[in-house]
């Protein structure tokens, strides 16, 4: 069994190697299957995480570069404006961000080391005088990418293509905000701990199951594939909104496995699913897509969310033809090869798109 002094040495390890540049996603699955290991490995890396993230380490590390010598084989920590800028999504100055840059290329790897040591002595002290104070974590994913996320409650959450969240975990309380796209979550059971996601005006609360929710604009869609949750509409709700929310608690306080919920402004819908069914709903956390008798215009919607080169249906005519199969979330190609093959569609591929015509009678 590891001792905690080596949990510390390991959990510090990976956090200032995340902190120094490339940070590929072999790293990142790396140190995922890390976290995965063990209860204490998730505890004491998410604990000096924190500590890190609060105590300012990159002031320290700008104290301590005048006196180290640059090395040019070591790789370069990132600027805080170039962190901020990608965890925001909001574009910075270039010139501020290359002064950013050329300060921190001063540093090298003796400044790994000294952030690595200072993290292990602040760690403790530091997390429980910031308790409370914390920012929650942001994660954002790319067009076409999946994320898995370890949570030190043992929990996890699989971020979807395309989407961005924040987990703010507290002692009382475990708070996820979906802002935009698709997320799956396998809860940890602590009733006193209350797991809840906010996804618009909507709250749903769990405690010990699995579901997903997906958020497009102010629309919702639950599918619960494990235990139980329920829904319900936050203070700053619209007056339609807590309506709804209302309504459903008088119909159905609690939503078990198989049930999908679709949720609007105006309107809830709620069916229940097979298990196999279900599963098909969610294959995309293994990175694909799974239609039966779907109909085009919906399969090409859903392939859409996955790759940046679009694709357009030209005739209403061939929207409605129903496709089956399963296809990977980012290999277009086949599935519009397979288009032409088997049903009267003629696809062009055009510079940032492909369209979709129904064949000609010459053809």
């Amino acid at each position: 069994m590891e001792s905690r002094e080596q949990l510390e040495h390991a959990a510090a390890t990976w956090i200032a190697r995340r902190d120094v540049g490339p940070w590929t996603a072999e790293d990142r699955q790396a140190l995922s299957s890390w976290l995965a290991e063990s209860a204490g490995h998730r505890a004491v890396y998410y604990r000096l995480n924190a500590a890190w993230h609060e105590a300012g380490r990159l002031e320290v590390l700008k104290g301590s570069a005048a006196s180290i010598a640059p090395s040019p084989m070591g790789p370069m920590p990132k600027a805080v404006g170039v962190v901020d800028a990608l965890d925001s999504g909001h574009k910075r100055d270039r010139s501020a961000v290359a002064r950013c840059l050329m300060a921190i290329r001063r540093l090298s790897k003796p400044a790994i080391g000294i952030a690595a040591t200072l993290l292990l002595h602040m760690g403790v002290a530091a997390y429980l005088w910031l308790h409370g104070q914390h920012h929650p974590d942001h994660y954002i994913t790319a067009l076409g990418e999946l994320e898995s996320i370890p949570m030190p409650d043992g929990s996890r959450v699989t971020l979807n293509t395309d989407s961005s969240l924040r987990i703010d975990l507290k002692r009382s309380v475990r708070r996820i905000e979906l802002e935009h796209g698709e997320a799956f979550f396998e809860v940890a059971k602590d009733p006193q701990r209350p797991f809840i996601v906010t996804a618009g005006d909507r709250m749903i609360i769990a405690v010990g199951t699995q579901f997903s929710v997906r958020r497009e604009g102010n629309d919702v869609r639950v599918i619960v594939s494990e235990g139980r949750v329920r829904m319900e509409p936050l203070q700053r709700a619209t007056a339609p909104a807590r309506e709804i929310g209302t309504e459903i608690a008088r119909q159905n306080a609690l939503w078990s496995a198989g049930t999908v919920a679709q949720i609007q402004e105006d309107s809830v819908s709620l069916q229940e699913e097979e298990a196999a069914e279900i599963d098909e709903s969610l294959s995309w956390r293994i990175g694909l897509l799974t239609f039966h008798d779907t109909p085009l215009a919906s399969a090409i919607t859903e392939f859409n969310r996955y790759n940046a080169r679009k694709v357009l249906i030209q005739d209403p005519f061939i929207a409605v033809i129903p496709v089956s199969g399963v296809f990977r979330t980012t290999q277009l190609a086949p599935f519009i090869h397979l288009l032409e093959q088997r049903f009267p569609i003629q696809a062009t591929v055009e510079e940032d798109r492909v369209v979709l015509s129904a064949l000609s009678r010459d053809h």
